[in-house]
């Protein structure tokens, strides 16, 4: 039989193992990091006494365990990128665009600690990085020019 408190708990020692990473050294340490997205049916309870339960999706990251549920507290950005039509349709020809979305709600599991970031941002990596560097004072590389208003 396997041991399952050991399968449980692989994910968290290496992701402990991972936020230890530069505790020690000068200067400061930034970790990335991106993964799938689990989405899992949850019933919860009907609006009023006595309605039926309804089932809601709960996304949380794809990580094996118990990491899927306790990740998120090592980290302080945690933002997901959502792919949606430009036009507002659904067709398969319409043309997509990609959205980084910082705010949390029941269908998104995100969040911002201690960051001003736009609730729904385009999704531009470098604009990012540049916000989240200007506010953590980090100065860019030379040529490389700040982020304008996303996130200001």
């Amino acid at each position: 039989m396997l041991d399952w408190n050991a399968v449980r708990n692989a994910t968290l020692r290496a992701l402990n193992m991972f936020f230890r990473i530069g505790t020690n050294a000068p200067g400061r340490w930034h970790k990335v990091v991106t993964c799938q997205e689990a989405i899992r049916q949850k019933r919860r309870p009907g609006p009023g006494i006595g309605d039926a339960p309804v089932m809601v999706d709960e996304r949380r990251p794809m990580l094996a365990g118990q990491g899927g549920v306790l990740a998120g507290a090592g980290f302080d950005i945690i933002i997901e990128t959502r792919s949606r039509t430009r036009s507002g349709g659904e067709r398969d020809e319409d043309a997509r665009e990609y959205v980084y979305v910082t705010e949390s709600s029941d269908l998104v599991y995100a969040k911002k600690r201690g960051f001003r970031l736009d609730p729904v941002m385009p999704g531009d990596m470098g604009a990012l990085w540049s916000t989240i560097c200007s506010q953590l004072g980090i100065p860019l590389p030379s040529g490389r020019a700040p982020a304008g208003a996303v996130g200001a």
